[in-house]
């Protein structure tokens, strides 16, 4: 049988089709394939609060360990703010007060806010947050809650993204505002997989060189 030009450039059309299909039948299309995470610990922190009362509210900088995280991620940080409108009261009262990573949801004018698990290898996920306390005025302890969102990431973790829970018991210290108390963290998040994995690698490195062999077979026959 001989092959027209005609025929040849219908053949390219179809090994580049039939190329992407097999990309996508095998999951590792660069758009949707992801490394899905967990992210599971218990961290003892400390967090030293800074009182603005003439702007109406406080920050809160933390910092902390911990013995059991997976990933590796056994450090963490975090900047959140709160209006001395609800802190106060909430102190009195033995109610919540709620505290967030954005200032600007509060009309505050600072920084932004953030929370980032991290270890010494140089990963790390970040991201910002939302929660409450609930003060127990009897035992000078807080009871938190707070929503985390992760929107980045760094080292293995690059681009990470995914949502998480946070809570836990924190010691109130109203004379030195210096919190001490432990965090449970638990967060699913995924990172863009950019090398598929060696077993696909090689079934597509048969399917190449297959459609490369039987191109230029053709080509050479036009």
């Amino acid at each position: 049988m001989k092959f027209s030009k005609s025929n040849f450039l219908d053949l390219n059309y179809f090994f580049g089709v039939s190329l992407s299909v097999s990309l996508l039948g095998l999951g590792i299309s660069p758009v949707n394939a992801q490394q899905i995470f967990n992210l599971q610990g218990d961290y003892d922190f400390q967090d030293v609060l800074t009182l603005f009362p003439d702007k109406g509210y406080l920050k809160g900088e933390s910092t902390g360990s911990s013995q059991n995280a997976t990933l590796g991620l056994d450090k963490i940080e975090f900047l959140g703010y709160a209006i001395l409108s609800e802190v106060f009261p909430a102190l009195a009262n033995g109610t919540s007060y709620t505290f967030k990573s954005n200032p600007q949801d509060y009309g505050i004018n600072d920084e932004n806010g953030y929370v980032v698990f991290f270890n010494q290898a140089g990963n790390k996920i970040f991201g910002t947050f939302s929660g409450s306390d609930k003060v127990n005025k009897d035992n000078s302890t807080a009871f938190t809650e707070a929503q985390l969102k992760i929107i980045g990431g760094e080292g293995k973790f690059k681009n990470a993204s995914g949502v998480g829970t946070l809570f836990g018991t924190v010691n109130v210290n109203t004379v030195t505002f210096i919190n001490t108390g432990k965090y449970t963290v638990d967060i699913d998040f995924s990172v863009p997989k950019s090398i598929p994995d060696s077993a696909n690698v090689s079934g597509l490195v048969v399917v190449a060189l297959a459609g490369l062999a039987l191109k230029n077979k053709i080509g050479n026959q036009a």
